[in-house]
């Protein structure tokens, strides 16, 4: 049974089902549909596009139960088709099915429940009858029948759900539409061909909260004839054009060029590492397709002026080659590489790289100190960016980020990871690597090789938070201690550098300090957001203001003073770090977006509340006392790779309305009586 709340008004739904000479799979579909409507609320809306197999007189029969309408034109396609039935729609959700799919019986049940909560919801195309076996066929390419992938069950946000499974508020539907018109068409309609997928992504982009449910299911019948390779590959080629068409960008045409490449080499790699799996083969060739279909379109299309440059495909082609070569001969050099145990039962010394951002180094105080509890009698090197943050734990050998720690005739048993954005690039490959645990991303190297050299990788698992992933590095042997937290003190001399930095009136009274910038562009609030979610925040909040960041954030910091009046506002931005740190440590909450001073927070249980988008709480968050800490999201799920092409690298956190995000930070502050 799926709960509903019975307080919430259920969603009003138009089912709208486009068909054309389908008669006998549509009666079917609308038998599965009569079963599930609710008649006091929603409707069935079947919009012929020109039948000629008598599925009109029989429309024309059924009565009040369902509703038909009529869609011809000249320059038909399925876009301009939904576009129609969208505006004849009498309710404010519109759920769309095809008339070759059978709604499973919780189809509408689960597309309402989702909607009760989210604008848009969709659900998985499934084979509904035994698929005819080509020896060339996979389901990795079932999107090019109208099916879902095996992605779109398992949970990969990569894959999205099809149009015959698919629903929003007519409201969005008419707003993402209008961001994708296409002006070349008449009437500005969204381009034909996958538009679908563009809708979801396009939801997902601007912050919008799309539910894929796989109880949402419908059963697909796409009919034999479909199955043909020569149809197959040919949809695949379109699809790569009215991709094109939908969404040309100048960054697009920067990337095609590598897309291109890295298509190709995966095709040639295929049949390298398996030539008689021709299945996985077809598959990598209609992605091939696909990519050069798009790349057709940007040649008969060009975005702003901008050309296509065979110098850059083959440049590009020549790039991805070596590193598709590259990565079995380094993993070829791992696998012969030393026979010894690994790693020692009782290591004598042991290298760990803090190598890192100030959050990553907080966050390894505590594995850090899990460590040196379980070998208490090793020596135990750490190379810190941020030493400071580490002297406290005891028994660490601590060097400056950067150094060998095997220079000077020190000789490490086993390295351990972690990070190493500001570690020696030339150690690492030189011989550290061979006694090295790390991750296999995400872990600041260079180049993708380097992963490659360690003699042992430890999937990072992007859904955990990084405090699991740390613990799952650092277990190479049972810790002792690894679920005792480690609290981080202000640095000595706080006190006297708060004094001079701020009024004594402010150290008295208590302040709020609000971060301006961050480690990470994609993490930067511009000055535009943050001085209205200022005023906002300040017209309730009587606390003086501090102002906390970078040094390229000064200049900020003086604007956001000069607009506010400095008789609340102070900025310390482009402080020395302890300062930074000091500051922190005696404020009475903490506003930023997710970084490093956030982690500090943390740490020393100031309260904060923190601006996610670039990353997510789930695994950036808190985990000791969380009652101290808040939040808003821009973003509701994680965005791929795919969805970010393209966009600036601070989109997300620009979806963040200065106002809502002021009056959230504003109910958090009243739980500590600060306002």
């Amino acid at each position: 049974m799926l709960n509903t709340t019975a307080s919430a008004p259920l969603p009003e739904i138009s089912v709208v089902v486009l068909t054309r000479d389908r008669l006998a799979i549509l009666q079917k579909c609308l038998s599965a549909l009569r079963d599930q409507i609710d008649p006091n609320h929603d409707e069935i809306l079947v919009v012929d596009t020109g039948s000629k197999d008598g599925t009109v007189e029989w429309l024309n029969r059924q009565g009040p139960t369902v509703r038909y309408v009529s869609y011809e034109s000249t320059e038909f396609d399925f876009a301009r088709a939904r576009h129609f039935a969208v505006g004849n729609a009498q309710k404010p959700f519109v759920a769309f099915t095809d008339d070759d799919a059978i709604p499973d019986p919780l189809w509408l049940p689960s597309i309402r429940h989702e909607l009760m909560e989210a604008p848009m919801a969709g659900g998985p195309a499934l084979a509904g009858e035994e698929l005819p076996v080509r020896w060339w066929w996979s389901p990795e390419i079932s999107w090019l029948v109208g099916n879902s992938p095996p992605g779109t069950v398992t949970g990969n946000r990569e894959n999205y759900p099809a149009t015959s499974s698919m629903a929003f508020s007519k409201e969005l539907y008419l707003e993402l539409t209008d961001k994708l018109a296409d002006p070349s068409t008449s009437g500005g309609l969204y381009v034909s061909g996958r538009e679908d997928a563009e809708l979801w992504r396009q939801a997902r982009i601007t912050g919008v909260r799309a539910a894929n449910d796989y109880r949402a299911c419908v059963f697909h019948y796409p009919g034999y004839n479909r199955f043909a390779m020569g149809l197959i590959l040919k949809r695949a080629y379109h699809d790569g054009w009215a991709g094109w068409l939908r969404r040309p960008s100048a960054a697009g045409m920067r990337d095609m060029p590598w897309e291109l490449a890295v298509a190709r080499w995966d095709l040639l790699v295929s049949i390298g590492r398996n030539p008689l799996n021709f299945r996985r083969h077809f598959a990598r060739l209609c992605w091939l397709v696909r990519q050069s279909g798009r790349r057709k379109a940007m040649v008969k299309q060009p975005f702003d002026g901008l050309r296509v440059s065979t110098e850059t495909e083959f440049e590009q082609f020549v790039m991805v080659g070596k590193q598709r070569l590259g990565r079995p001969y380094f993993q070829w050099k791992g696998e012969v590489r030393g026979k010894s145990p690994f790693p020692p039962a009782a290591p004598g010394t042991i290298y760990v790289s803090a190598d890192c951002y100030v959050g990553d180094t907080v966050l390894l105080r505590r594995p850090l100190s899990a460590l040196r509890k379980t070998f208490p009698a090793a020596r135990i090197i750490v190379t810190a960016r941020y030493p400071d943050l580490l002297v406290d734990i005891p028994g660490l050998i601590i060097l400056p980020a950067g150094v060998d720690p095997e220079s000077g005739g020190t000789s490490v048993d086993v390295a351990v990871v972690p990070y190493y954005h500001f570690g020696n690039v030339q150690a690492w490959r030189k011989g550290l690597s061979h006694k090295a645990v790390t991750f296999d991303c995400d872990t600041g190297f260079p180049g993708g090789r380097d992963y490659l050299l360690a003699r042992k990788t430890i999937r990072k698992d992007l859904e955990l938070h990084e405090l699991e992933n740390l613990f799952r590095l650092f277990s190479l042997w049972p810790l002792s201690g690894i679920d005792e937290e480690v609290v981080l003190q202000p640095p000595p001399g706080a006190r006297e550098v708060v004094a001079k930095l701020l009024p004594p009136e402010w150290e008295r009274s208590g302040y709020v300090c609000v971060q301006f910038g961050a480690g990470m562009s994609d993490k930067e609030w511009p000055l535009d957001r943050w001085i209205p979610f200022l005023k906002e925040f300040m017209e309730t909040c009587s606390l003086p203001i501090v102002i906390i960041g970078g040094e390229n954030w000064s200049e900020a910091g003086e604007i956001a003073v000069r607009e506010l009046g400095d008789e609340r506002v102070l900025s310390v931005a482009g402080c020395p770090f302890n300062a930074l740190w000091s500051v922190i440590a005696y404020s009475k909450l903490l506003i930023g977006a997710c970084s490093g001073p956030k982690h500090l927070a943390f740490a020393m249980h100031v309260p904060t509340f923190t601006l996610y988008a670039a990353t997510e709480p789930e695994r950036w968050g808190a985990t000791e006392r969380t009652e101290l800490h808040a939040y808003v999201n821009a973003v509701h799920d994680r965005l791929t790779g795919t969805e970010l092409q393209g966009l600036s690298a601070h989109h997300r956190i620009l979806l963040l309305d200065p106002v809502v995000t002021a009056n959230a930070a504003l109910v958090h502050a009243r739980t500590f009586g600060l306002c």
